[in-house]
């Protein structure tokens, strides 16, 4: 089985262009029908060992429109992320506030297009994000919106929600999450707040990037390690370290209403069993051990209990 995972993840590929290219020349060249035709291609494409999963080979002709609408929200998503990075001129014809509406909406769009219950077609979009490294472009909105001077809680909920629709269930873009700067991304939004002193909105935004980070680091040995040993510049704490905080002050029971934060707790609780498993089959060696035993150190255990058992967990 895991000969079969790991044969699978070097299967070769090919872009959706190539293929549409090849159906067209079918037609063109050899006057085939747009079914026989399609058939054709993917029968081609099979025998030379590529791996069309990626592929749209429904010949659908709505398509074309379906990804032009998506590839018009990564090229918005791009245009905000190099503005948020300094490297490119605010539209002087647009409105701030316009230009945070079409944000959301690339947002939306692509976090949509990732999110629908029919499979294949999933698979497809993530792949197009991945290959168009739009978790670059949302990563830097993150990062831009972290620096800011005034917090913009919809937008960074918003891109949480995005990179988490996009690398749920794709090993491909997990690979490449921390590259983009997704594992920067997470920690600037957990290193802004202090959970003691964070209201609803800014707890939810919490959970969200605590969740992404479980997703992330699910099966991606990469995204663990780089969590756990790589500490930005000016920052106190380390990956786990910082998780153990979060928990700790998730646990303690809140003034005047005495409750905890059980729903940060869980959320934190599934990026900690993501990040000290080693699940990452293509991988002979894990860091899961140096992690759990980094997290031991930090206080985990005793959080954990507490979090188990109900008890306030006062640093």
């Amino acid at each position: 089985l895991e000969e079969l995972e790991m044969s699978a993840m070097v299967a070769r590929r090919i872009s959706q262009e190539t293929f549409d290219q090849t159906v067209t020349e079918n037609m063109e060249e050899f006057e085939m029908e747009r079914e026989e035709a399609i058939a054709d291609a993917v029968s081609q494409f099979k025998t030379q060992g590529i791996d069309l999963s990626n592929i749209d080979t429904t010949g659908r002709a709505d398509r074309r429109e379906e990804q032009e609408q998506l590839s018009q929200a990564i090229r918005t998503l791009e245009r905000e992320a190099l503005a948020a990075a300094g490297r490119l001129d605010a539209d002087a014809s647009a409105s701030p506030e316009a230009r945070r509406t079409e944000m959301l909406a690339a947002l939306a769009t692509v976090a949509e297009a990732c999110a629908t219950d029919r499979a294949r077609k999933v698979t497809i979009y993530r792949a197009l994000l991945g290959s168009r490294q739009a978790g670059r472009f949302v990563a830097a909105i993150i990062l831009g919106a972290c620096d800011a001077a005034e917090f913009d809680a919809e937008v960074v909920g918003a891109a949480l929600n995005t990179l988490l629709a996009s690398i749920s269930g794709h090993a491909e873009n997990r690979d490449i999450f921390k590259q983009e700067g997704g594992i920067m991304a997470v920690g600037a939004v957990l290193r802004r707040f202090e959970l003691e002193n964070s209201g609803s909105a800014e707890r939810t935004i919490m959970q969200r990037a605590l969740l992404l980070l479980g997703a992330a680091c699910k099966g991606t040995e990469s995204n663990k390690a780089a969590f756990m040993t790589e500490t930005p510049e000016g920052a106190r704490l380390k990956g786990g370290e910082l998780l153990v905080r979060i928990l700790r002050a998730a646990l303690t029971p809140a003034v005047p209403s005495g409750e905890r934060d059980e729903a940060t707790a869980f959320a934190l609780c599934v990026a900690l069993r993501s990040i000290a498993t080693a699940d990452d089959l293509r991988k002979d060696f894990s860091s899961a051990y140096d992690s759990s035993r980094a997290l031991v150190e930090a206080g985990a255990i005793e959080a954990i209990l507490a979090a188990a058992t109900g008890e306030s967990c006062a640093p």
